[in-house]
């Protein structure tokens, strides 16, 4: 059975999302789909899901043109963003569409009870789904997915915020999928490694069309990564140990002069912990002018609740000092600005790329004395990010919801610059976004650190902590190891194994009692 796409193109007013492209998928195969922000990918996810038309070209299966009604019954997508009902528990979420009784709500089978203990969602089965956090999101997406007798499964960005372990258990029901069925499995991700790993081809899209396909011994993450980013590109980008990668290192601190007990720091941290559940306690740390403090560490670990609890939008306890302001509303909302892992959280769906840009902005700067909207002013900020961030966007008036999802989170990064604390606060700063994009994400944080500024970041991908930290702290099981610094690692291995090393050595060790 043979998947074919042919001359497939999509417009969104001015903007060619596709541009004639044609790929071809067949069963017993996973084929893995790569390119930057903005190529197409998402489009074509959704154009093969039937959640939108094409304005030209076909989807074919076994030679016969594939219907929107048969694509809507036969197709199953993991979605980039989850597209899940809040309200509804877990279980809930998973069997919505099941009808087994007129009269009750659907109890789940064995098979259905079996997949959520596998997917390690039994402990939350019963809970509303709003409640949950952003890898059960992700869990109960691919879950139900898995449930649909499909003859094709699309996997959008699938694990971007899964651990290791539940990354490991979602390609092995990919490889199932590949030996047991007929059906056609797509994967598209930003993650080299596992495109090149689970794959057994893998086509990159470019501006709306195929640019290249690699297989077998020329399927490796550096040609992927060039092809990618684009040979004109620097190739250092994709070193971390290359003058860029470690710019970072070259502001880093060792441990002589421990950071905890320099004047200059704009965040002090003592005796947090967490009032919303158990997710961390007793946190102490300091962050300074000019540096990047990542918070590195499994889900579940705790790092991620702190960078939100920091926040605002979790509850926590203890003694925060803000610059030496205190903690007070008004005075955080001030110095700090917090962006959620999920960008849709932090951006307006109904706003333009302009009014989003500077929906973080007070008062006095985008409004009248009189309260009346500086549209003139609007602009301008947004024309200024546009290029600064190089976000692909044909006007700043464009709606925020027809970017691809590396442009929206530029958007969401750039909303708060454009505010210029002088803290900010970052779930995953990167999350879902190609190579070349997490370059521009990255040159514009060192800027804004350059500044004298400081960021506390959560992120569970060790490449990112390597290329954006200044400061690396690793959360375990609620706790926050001592501070050191990122110059003390010259290659990301180094990293990997004094991260993996006070993992597991935390229950013993004294500065985690």
């Amino acid at each position: 059975m043979r998947l074919e796409v042919k001359g497939l193109k999509k417009r969104y007013g001015d903007t060619r999302a596709l541009d004639g492209l044609d790929i071809t998928a067949d069963a017993g195969e996973v084929l893995g789909i790569a390119g930057p922000n903005g190529a197409g990918k998402s489009t074509l996810v959704r154009l093969l899901a039937a959640e939108e038309e094409e304005d030209e070209g076909g989807i074919f299966l076994g030679g016969k043109r594939w219907s929107t009604h048969e694509r809507r019954q036969q197709v199953a997508v993991v979605h980039q963003e989850s597209k899940l009902f809040p309200t509804l528990t877990v279980t809930e979420n998973l069997l919505v569409g099941v009808a087994r009784s007129k009269l009750l709500r659907p109890a789940p089978t064995s098979a259905e009870a079996d997949l959520l203990r596998e997917f390690g969602l039994s402990s939350s089965a019963g809970k509303p789904l709003e409640s949950c956090s952003l890898v059960v999101h992700q869990l109960v997406e691919i879950a139900r997915a898995m449930l649909r007798d499909a003859r094709a499964f699309l996997f959008d960005e699938p694990n971007s915020a899964l651990t290791s372990e539940e990354s490991k258990r979602l390609f092995q029901h990919i490889q199932r999928l590949r030996e047991e069925s007929s059906c056609i499995v797509v994967l598209i991700s930003h993650r080299l490694d596992d495109l090149v790993s689970h794959c057994d081809r893998v086509v990159v899209v470019r501006d709306g069309r195929v640019f290249l396909e690699l297989k077998g011994g020329e399927l490796t993450t550096s040609a992927l990564g060039q092809a990618i980013i684009g040979a004109s590109s620097d190739p250092g980008a994709l070193d971390p140990g290359s003058a860029r990668g470690v710019e970072a290192r070259a502001r880093g601190r060792s441990s002589d002069n421990h950071p905890d007990h320099r004047a200059d720091a704009l965040l002090r941290v003592s005796g947090w912990s967490d009032r919303a559940g158990s997710a961390f306690r007793g946190v102490d740390f300091a962050v300074h002018t000019g540096e990047a403090l990542l918070i590195t560490g499994q889900e579940g670990s705790g790092g991620r609740e702190i960078v939100q609890s920091l926040g605002g939008v979790r509850v926590a306890g203890g003694i925060v000092e803000f610059g030496g302001l205190g903690t007070t509303g008004e005075e955080r909302e001030e110095v700090v600005c917090y962006l959620p892992a999920d960008r849709r959280a932090g951006l307006f769906e109904n706003f333009s790329v302009a009014a989003n840009l500077a929906s973080r902005l007070g008062r006095g700067t985008i409004a009248s004395r009189a309260g009346h909207l500086r549209r003139s002013r609007i602009m301008r900020i947004g024309e200024g990010l546009i290029e600064r961030l190089r976000i692909r966007a044909r006007s700043p008036l464009q709606p925020i919801a027809t970017l691809s999802g590396g442009n929206q989170q530029k958007v969401s990064v750039g909303s708060a610059l454009a505010a210029a604390p002088s803290i900010l606060l970052v779930e995953e700063p990167t999350r879902g976004v190609d190579v070349g994009t997490k370059e521009e994400i990255y040159s514009a944080l060192h800027a804004y650190l350059a500044e004298g500024n400081a960021l506390v970041a959560f992120s569970p991908e060790l490449d990112e902590v390597f290329r954006l930290a200044t400061t690396v702290c690793v959360s375990v099981d609620g706790r926050l190891s001592p501070p050191v610094s990122r110059g003390s690692f010259g290659r990301l291995e180094e990293l990997a194994d004094w991260v993996d090393g006070v993992t597991s050595t935390a229950r013993v060790a004294p500065e985690f009692r």
